[in-house]
């Protein structure tokens, strides 16, 4: 990314240079054009400083700060005083071409002969000022894209951040409930736990993570959260494709988890759980389907602040690549994301 930013930086840098030499070279061309005999390091020292002058110093202050008329009037009188001037200090002659073309009474008018020279010096004015207006336009989207990219990393940590907590909390009420019972599985419970916030705190610190360690970590929590289940809870995970070379960003998939055993699971009714991931020529599908336990207080779609975060950290990390369908249907609550990796 930087190589690329560095390669176009030099390439703007070299195209502007291009044309203020080619402009600097122009001027023994223009000389013989307007009628002068000689070149003189004046003639040209003049127009190119005009040319920075208008480069450095009115395209800023007043073109780029909308004082449009301000500068209209301003480059007007700048080229009509500086082409009298040097015409009034050594006026050239008519050029050959124009002898021929015009009748013998007007031949001598000085405006006939300040405009070639008052072309080529509004010629160096138009480029001068484009040239700033793109060298502003590329540091201003310069500039935002690099507020935009702080902008995500920002929110991406507020989520991130957010996630931590929400899943601890979470995961303590399954050891409270554990412990509540005595269960012989609370301190079996405890160091899976433990597990799972050592991934959570030296795994998820990196931008991404390989897929099969984000599974594993699901294998971890599912196996914590079975402790807490009785019989009538089936849970079922699916993996199909191949995960090897796939990388994503950490715990994009563990708020659904969560919300899946947090709304579909009972003690007294029965309730399955499937999870499913596929792999399929650049896309991941991850399919999560819960029974409904219509005693739970329900939070479907984006409503939770888990889910709220997922959908947010997913949209952050996938823009226009990834699909979300969120459906209730015959008593199953289904959540589907669809990402587009290439």
């Amino acid at each position: 990314m930087l190589s690329s930013l560095h390669r176009k930086e030099t390439l703007r840098v070299f195209f502007l240079h291009f044309f203020i030499w080619l402009l600097i070279f122009s001027f023994p061309i223009v000389d013989s054009i307007t009628g002068y005999r000689s070149f003189k390091i004046w003639r040209l020292l003049i127009p190119v400083g005009i040319f920075y002058f208008n480069y450095f110093y009115l395209v800023p202050r007043l073109l780029l700060r909308k004082m449009h008329a301000a500068y209209i009037i301003f480059i007007i009188l700048l080229v009509i005083l500086t082409s009298y001037v040097l015409l009034l200090i050594e006026p050239p002659e008519l050029p050959p071409f124009a002898s021929k073309l015009l009748p013998p009474e007007q031949r001598g008018l000085l405006h006939l002969r300040i405009f070639p020279f008052t072309a080529m010096l509004i010629l160096h004015i138009s480029i001068s000022t484009l040239l700033r207006i793109y060298s502003q336009l590329n540091v201003s989207l310069r500039q935002q894209a690099e507020t935009q990219a702080q902008k995500k990393i920002v929110e991406l940590n507020l989520l991130k951040a957010q996630l931590n907590p929400h899943f601890f909390f979470n995961s303590l009420n399954t050891i409270y409930s554990l412990s509540i019972k005595r269960s012989s599985k609370t301190s079996e419970a405890i160091l899976n736990l433990a597990d799972l916030m050592r991934y959570m705190l030296y795994e998820t610190n990196r931008n991404l993570v390989r897929l099969e360690q984000d599974i594993l970590y699901i294998e971890n929590y599912i196996e914590l959260q079975k402790l807490r289940l009785t019989a009538n809870n089936r849970i079922e995970l699916k993996v199909e494709g191949e995960l090897h070379g796939i990388v994503l960003p950490p715990l994009l998939f563990i708020s659904f988890i969560e919300n899946a055993f947090k709304y579909g699971t009972s003690s007294s009714q029965k309730s399955t759980i499937t999870i499913e991931f596929i792999i399929n020529e650049g896309t991941l599908t991850f399919k999560i389907i819960n029974d409904v336990n219509p005693s739970a207080s329900l939070k479907l779609s984006e409503n939770g602040m888990g889910i709220k975060n997922a959908v947010e950290r997913v949209k952050l990390y996938f823009p226009d690549k990834n699909i979300f369908r969120f459906a209730l249907a015959d008593g199953k609550y289904t959540v589907e994301l669809t990402l587009f990796l290439k």
